[in-house]
């Protein structure tokens, strides 16, 4: 599934509409990989779904009901410790990164109030779901140490420290100049992969679909005409205006890999599926 930063922005807004203000009610661990919160508030009730499984890592509501292990995971006890009673005061994401926290009000064992952050980082086989404080990690599903990683720690204790960062620009805040000027310096790159290399949070599916609409293809940039490069600045533009009025990404290309069903949330698209 190609949970990208484009799309997980979007997601992380209509979350944000629904879960902002509830109450964790229970929290179960149904396997290793698994999160559910249940949330509740006047008159609703909701179950979050945290999910860091290599292949389908996600976070969304969900209504299926997850069987859970007779005996709660020992991480899931502590989640348990801290986030019941919790309240989501904010969900928020780093830039366009695959990055989502989740911010609580919560209150310890002797009644203080403490402010506690859920970080979702949802990168394929490196997602992880971290519970933290004041910028340091209290536990989390997936720990990192020394041996797995010299560049970034993820230990109970130790500061919370951001995946290293990409030298990309922001779709939404970033001007369409600028964007346009970085994809041009690409030169000899096939155009999917200058947009890929200049827009965060965009997924190899959007990028050769906005490649597609520019020539019918994928050429490189030096070899695009100028009524192809008007063509490239018009869908830049046109996906900043979804931003900016809240609206597409509503389409789903259907893709069947080794019997699977992949769902892949793209823009109106005009490509075939084996494209």
């Amino acid at each position: 599934m190609a949970l990208d930063g484009i799309f997980l922005s979007k997601l992380k807004n209509e979350l944000k509409e629904v879960i902002v203000g509830l109450r964790v009610d229970k929290v179960n661990q149904p396997t290793k990989d698994e999160i559910v919160l249940s949330l509740r508030g006047k008159g609703c009730a909701y179950s979050l779904l945290c999910c860091v499984r290599a292949d389908s890592p996600r976070v969304h509501l969900t209504a299926h009901k997850i069987g859970n292990p007779p005996t709660p995971p020992m991480f899931c006890m502590l989640l348990r410790k801290y986030l019941t009673g919790a309240m989501i005061k904010d969900i928020r994401q780093q830039g366009m990164d695959r990055i989502i926290f989740i911010d609580f009000d919560a209150t310890n064992e002797i009644g203080d109030r403490i402010e506690l952050t859920v970080c979702m980082e949802i990168m394929g086989k490196h997602s992880n779901f971290i519970l933290m404080s004041e910028g340091r990690v209290i536990d989390s599903i997936k720990r990192i140490d020394f041996a797995t990683s010299s560049v970034r720690q993820i230990l109970p204790g130790v500061e919370y420290k951001l995946p290293p960062q990409q030298d990309k620009l922001n779709i939404e805040t970033d001007e369409l100049g600028a964007i346009m000027e970085r994809i041009l310096s690409f030169d000899v790159k096939l155009l999917s992969t200058a947009i890929m290399n200049t827009v965060e949070g965009v997924s190899p599916i959007i990028a050769r679909e906005i490649a597609h609409r520019v020539s019918f293809g994928d050429e490189a940039v030096n070899e695009l005409g100028s009524i192809q490069l008007d063509s490239l600045k018009n869908e830049i533009s046109n996906i900043k205006n979804l931003f900016r009025e809240m609206t597409g990404f509503t389409h789903l290309l259907l893709q069947k890999v080794n019997q699977r069903i992949y769902l892949i949330l793209i823009l109106n698209s005009t490509m075939t599926p084996s494209q």
